[in-house]
This record gives C-alpha cells, sequence and structure tokens, in this order.
C-alpha cells in the first residue's frame, strides 16, 4: 500500500477497475456492431446511445468508490463529474436553443411549410425553441434539433406554393400484385427530389394483361426541371 494524498491507494483495485473498464468497453463496442447497427428503427438506436452513456456514468461513480473509497478525494471527484456533467447538458440544451435563435433571423420557419433535411421530408408542424417537428408522408412525426439543421443543406418552402404538374405512363411486368405495383410506385415518386409532397401523386390502373399492366401517373413537381428524375426515378424501380 502507498501513502498517496493522504488516502489508502491500492494498485490492485486501479488494475481492476480498468480491466473492468475495458472488457465493458469491448461488450458495448460488440452489442453495437453485431445488433445495434442492424435494427433499422432510429428511436431504437437513440434509446441504446442513451443507456451507454448511462453505464457509463454508472461505472464511473462505481470506479471512484473502488479506487477513492470513501475518502475527501472521493466526494471531490464526484462533485466534480456532476458539474461536468451539468454543464454538458446545459450545453447540449443551449447549442440548439442558439441554433434556433441564427436560424429563425435568417430563415423564418412556419407551420405548413415543407421541408426537406438529407432523408427527411414533410410539412413543418411546429417550430418551438429547441426544434422543429416535422410530419412526413406516411404520417410519423420526426423532431429535429436545431443544431442539426445548422451549417446542413436544407429546403423549405410554403404549402401552398404552385407546383407543375406532370403525366406519364409506365408498362410494367407483374412480378408483383397491383397494389405491390402501385406502393412502390408511389414510394419511388415521394422519394425524388423537387417532388410536391402536399400533393398526393395520381396512379391509375390503365390496362392489364396476364403479363403486364400499365400505369398512367400524374405527379407534381415544384419545378418542370425535375418531371424526367421523377419519372426516371420510377422506371428504375422495374428496370
Amino acid at each position: 500500500m502507498n501513502q498517496i494524498l493522504n488516502f489508502e491507494f491500492s494498485e490492485f483495485n486501479l488494475i481492476t477497475v480498468l480491466i473492468l473498464g475495458l472488457l465493458l468497453l469491448f461488450v458495448l463496442r460488440f452489442i453495437r456492431r453485431f445488433f445495434i447497427t442492424r435494427i433499422s428503427k432510429n428511436h431504437i438506436k437513440q434509446l441504446y446511445q442513451l443507456s451507454e452513456i448511462f453505464i457509463w456514468i454508472i461505472y464511473g461513480f462505481w470506479s471512484l468508490q473502488i479506487v477513492l473509497k470513501d475518502s475527501y478525494y472521493y466526494m471531490l471527484a464526484v462533485l466534480s463529474i456532476c458539474a461536468i456533467i451539468i454543464i454538458w447538458l446545459a450545453w447540449f440544451v443551449a447549442k440548439d436553443f442558439i441554433a434556433g435563435i441564427v436560424l429563425k433571423l435568417a430563415d423564418n420557419y412556419q407551420p405548413g411549410q415543407q421541408f426537406k433535411l438529407d432523408n427527411i421530408q414533410g410539412i413543418i408542424v411546429e417550430a418551438d425553441y429547441l426544434q422543429l417537428s416535422v410530419r412526413m408522408q406516411d404520417g410519423i412525426m420526426v423532431k429535429i434539433p436545431y443544431s442539426k439543421i445548422s451549417g446542413a443543406i436544407h429546403y423549405e418552402a410554403r404549402i401552398d406554393d404552385k407546383s407543375s404538374q406532370h403525366r406519364f405512363e409506365i408498362e410494367v411486368i407483374k412480378n408483383y400484385s397491383i397494389d405491390e405495383i402501385r406502393k412502390r410506385i408511389r414510394q419511388a415518386v415521394l422519394l425524388s427530389a423537387g417532388v410536391s409532397i402536399n400533393k398526393e401523386p395520381q396512379i391509375n390502373l390503365k390496362n392489364e394483361t396476364n403479363d403486364s399492366c400499365t400505369f398512367e401517373m400524374v405527379v407534381h413537381a415544384i419545378s418542370p426541371r425535375y418531371f424526367q428524375q421523377i419519372e426516371g426515378n420510377v422506371r428504375s424501380v422495374f428496370d
């Protein structure tokens, strides 16, 4: 035993804590790599990330208890960690609040606007102090922190923007049911750049044979220059 900073210090306890910390790191990374990354639901991934933070906080307090025991320095370390956590949480909230102020000065976000950021596209429902609430085409509500929007390329437009209409036909081999083909066409249209998401595409079955079927479609885009891209996206699904 060595006298360090006026308390009993055990090299064995320190080595034990370090070994357990490495094992914990390996286990958490193993779970993330082979299980969490294969899950498509974002809320489960976010829950796991929060769980990791919670686990490391518990491990940190436990490690201090083992190494420093009930000394004065243990209480000092606990208070310091709590202060760091509070400061980090305050900054986590403040950065979205500050980013929101900057963005609102530059972009007048209002409910009813179309909004697109990466693969998130929908209608703004609410613009509060920390985040945008966007309703996507499938009805899912997505909350986007302002800090994620700041510095990223995004698009917003009034819901009453005039859109251009494009009509075309596509013949599809009947490898799927009519409902499944219509679903795939709609998805391809809505995932296309420049499509007007506040107007539902019209997908009508025009002709059907034993081997194929022909659909007539009417889609809406914010500009005619997106017509060919939207049509190309639909046709590529069945190439």
